[in-house]
């Protein structure tokens, strides 16, 4: 008995550390998306962009509500909009059919701003989905939210069936579902491959899939990018009027679900298809789900605190007046990161700011999460330059122990880093402008108050925090990808 409570206790302590570490930060799901970007398909995407469950390599569109040129600015604009311009797009062929009815009203969706997003010369949908699997570790799942096209042709290429985990597509009715009818012959193609692992869902008329206002207004309360482009982007007109006449229901939107929540999903196997549909429970249960993965991306960031303090009162009288302020502007994640850094680094840095704000910007450009870069800092190891190490190795957590940053030996040193991820190389660098401006006012502080003195502490510390606010990460650096 004594043995039995030992190893009883041995377990309780097990599932209690499973619960406590359940995330460590990395993806579980390496998934490419391929859309017709219906409005059911932006809230779809922007789970999988809210949620650090997901890794997303790259998106395709397909022809179905709108063509696959169509989609494909809907897409960029949407990427360019969250500051994840370094997620690979391209769109697929055109059937030659006509699109359907509520094109119009899916092309007056606003998923971003399109001015200026030209359109590549040639479809590559077929060759970015091979690409992006083949370069990929870990399996791939395929997240399907418009017709097969894509995906069919994906799939005569035989050698890469093995590295997919599953094809999971959303096919609506199973008779008369709007993408299995959009290309019925891809749809067969598809259902008809045995070597592949394929989920299948629809929707049954029931109350846990309806798509109300009263969903929506919660969804606008979580206040983040990913809930506030679904809350805004459905104020539309033509979607209104749907939400009103009880048109609108979760269709698209569930294939994220499912993967991070099972449980609210009934299963048949038939064929090597597994088929998917809502259980007829709670729908509490079902909206919790939901808007939990829509404000779970920056909860996976702390490892020692619970919650991350935000209260003004818990900070210095010169950061109190502007805590509120820096996180509607910049967000939780550049936030926490300018704390950890400025209390490790010993005082308020100027460079240490730039470095947190850089090395979040390289993560929000390609949506990844803490500790997925190697760091190459051309910011030397002189100060007050090599304050911005600091802030890069908290902003993106590729720390010294991580053994993912190196500092280059290079005599002229300057505000830029090189950003290794997987195959792509990006270097940031501080434009001119800003870095004169920092110059200048170091230059004017010494001036005033000597150097290293406590007085120039005291202003230097004035300047960082100014900066904090004033520098956009949006805008203060330039790309060079190799």
């Amino acid at each position: 008995m004594k043995r039995l409570k030992i190893v009883f206790l041995i377990f309780a302590l097990f599932y209690a550390n499973t619960l406590l570490f359940a995330h460590s930060g990395k993806a579980r799901f390496h998934v490419i998306i391929d859309t017709d970007c219906a409005p059911d398909d932006l809230r779809a995407i922007s789970l999988i962009l809210a949620s650090a469950d997901f890794e997303l390599l790259a998106i395709t569109t397909s022809d179905g509500l709108l063509s696959p040129e169509e989609g494909y600015k809907k897409i960029k604009a949407m990427l360019k909009h969250f500051g994840h311009e370094g997620i690979p797009v391209a769109y697929g062929k055109k059937t030659n059919k006509k699109n359907a009815g509520c094109n119009e009203l899916c092309l007056s969706v606003n998923w971003g701003n399109e001015e200026n997003i030209k359109i590549p010369e040639k479809n590559l949908a077929v060759e970015l989905l091979i690409k992006e699997i083949n370069e990929e570790e870990e399996p791939v799942y395929l997240i399907c939210l418009g017709p097969l096209t894509n995906i069919a042709e994906l799939l005569k290429n035989k050698d890469i069936h093995s590295q997919i985990e599953q094809i999971l597509w959303y096919q609506g009715d199973i008779k008369t579902g709007y993408n299995l009818n959009s290309d019925i012959e891809a749809a067969k193609s598809v259902s008809d491959c045995h070597t592949v692992n394929k989920v299948f869902f629809n929707t049954d008329k029931i109350k846990e899939t309806l798509l109300t206002n009263k969903f929506l207004n919660k969804i606008s309360k979580l206040n983040n990018p990913y809930s506030d482009l679904i809350f805004e982007s459905h104020k539309n007109q033509g979607i209104q009027e749907k939400i009103k006449t009880k048109f609108y229901r979760f269709w698209d939107d569930l294939l994220p679900l499912y993967l991070i929540n099972p449980e609210l999903f009934d299963e048949n196997q038939e064929n090597k298809i597994l088929y998917v549909s809502i259980k007829n429970k709670n729908l509490k249960n079902f909206e919790t789900a939901y808007l939990k993965i829509l404000d779970s991306k920056h909860q996976y960031e702390n490892k020692v605190f619970d919650k991350f303090p935000t209260l003004p009162e818990y900070y210095a009288e010169d950061i109190k007046p502007y805590v509120k302020e820096l996180i509607k502007l910049y967000g939780y994640s550049e936030f926490r990161s300018a704390v950890i850094t400025n209390e490790m680094h010993g005082h308020f840095g100027i460079y240490a700011v730039v470095g947190v704000k850089m090395g979040i910007r390289i993560r929000q450009y390609f949506n990844i999460s803490l500790d997925d870069v190697e760091i190459l800092s051309y910011a030397g190891l002189t100060t007050p330059l090599s304050c911005m190490n600091d802030g890069l190795q908290v902003g993106t957590g590729g720390t010294i122990g991580h053994g993912l940053i190196r500092v280059a030996e290079q005599e002229n040193k300057i505000p830029a880093a090189k950003f290794r991820f997987k195959d792509r190389e990006i270097t940031l660098i501080l434009k001119d402008e800003y870095w004169k401006q920092i110059q200048s006012d170091i230059k004017k502080t010494i001036d005033k108050c000597g150097n290293l003195t406590p007085e120039y502490w005291e202003e230097l510390r004035k300047y960082a925090i100014k900066y904090w606010l004033e520098f956009d990460r949006m805008e203060i650096f330039e790309f060079i990808e190799k």
